[in-house]
């Protein structure tokens, strides 16, 4: 990975642990899911549950 093109834009010029790709793999579900669980806020972190 080529961290001056991935840290460019970032403040804390931190490199990502994952991409969505890899997350989606990780959790065995499709890329849409785990966008879909970001952007509607329904990770286990924000809500409390596993349910979806």
């Amino acid at each position: 990975m080529d961290t001056d093109d991935v840290t460019s834009g970032n403040p804390w010029s931190l490199e990502p642990l994952l991409d969505v790709n890899d997350l989606a793999a990780c959790l065995r579900v499709p890329v849409a899911t785990a966008y879909d669980w970001r952007t509607n806020g329904r990770d286990r972190g924000r809500t409390g549950s596993a349910s979806t």
